[in-house]
């Protein structure tokens, strides 16, 4: 999945630098390499790019947030990815103004999202509208279709190359439905705590079942309403294409000492 990330700029563009959004552990950079073995990768986020950097991963590492590091370094890099991030963001469409703002012109932006017309994305929404007691059909999801970010991209001055679900399906659906029904022990010493421990550990098999059918799965959920993810790779544009109607918000403080 890592690498079939990196490859999906492959077509377009070989980037000289690139700017990976939460990075975490910098597993996606660390992979992106092998791929891209010129590019120069820099992973940003709240934790983890210090030891990433320290280990070697990334050539630099950026604490904080995107918003409050964009207008400090405007047109910095050819490439900028996002993976499962936006689902995460109150303010998706400043979170993009913020990538842009961070690319130069012809830069490019690789983003995963999580598919909310997928079967999964689906039943979720109709989970979130049980516990608010609110008709299904009246609640929207939260999270972005792929034609619903596509045009708020082509507002925010992007041109959309390329989308699809195929590689960024993540198999792990069944994996999760079966650790919900893992029972956890109540704590040390509290009563009752080995037969939840026995249980625990006879669902393990059934856990390695469910991890090795999702892996399975994936290689048939590729399409729009089955693959749980899809993936867009878009362009920006010169500054005279971006929509003057957008609103811009303020950016975030910035972090001390960034």
């Amino acid at each position: 999945m890592l690498r079939s990330r990196a490859r999906a700029l492959l077509p377009y563009a070989e980037p000289e630098s690139w700017l990976d959004i939460e990075s975490g552990a910098a597993r996606f950079p660390r992979t992106a390499r092998e791929l891209l073995p010129y590019t120069a990768f820099d992973a940003l986020g709240a934790t983890g790019v210090e030891e990433a950097l320290a280990a070697g991963r990334i050539d630099a590492g950026l604490p904080g947030t995107l918003r409050a590091l964009a207008p400090r370094i405007p047109g910095h890099y050819d490439a900028l990815s996002m993976f499962h991030r936006l689902q995460h963001s109150a303010e998706a469409g400043a979170e993009l103004r913020a990538a842009r703002t961070v690319l130069r012109p012809g830069g490019h932006l690789v983003l995963d999202c999580a598919n909310p017309a997928s079967w999964s994305g689906r039943l979720l929404a109709r989970r979130g509208a049980a516990a608010t007691g609110r008709d299904p059909r009246a609640v929207r999801p939260l999270l972005l279709t792929s034609a619903e970010l596509e045009t708020e991209l082509a507002r925010l001055g992007f041109t959309v190359l390329g989308t699809g679900s195929r590689g960024a399906h993540i198999p792990c659906e069944l994996t999760a439905a079966v650790t919900r029904l893992v029972p956890g022990g109540r704590g040390p010493g509290a009563p009752g705590r080995r037969v939840p421990a026995l249980l625990g550990a006879l669902c393990l098999p059934l856990l390695a079942a469910a991890r090795l059918l999702d892996h399975l799965l994936a290689l048939a959920l590729r399409g729009p309403r089955l693959a749980n993810s899809y993936r867009i790779v878009a362009r920006r544009e010169p500054d005279a294409a971006v929509d003057p109607a957008a609103p811009v918000d303020a950016p975030e403080p910035t972090t001390p000492g960034l």
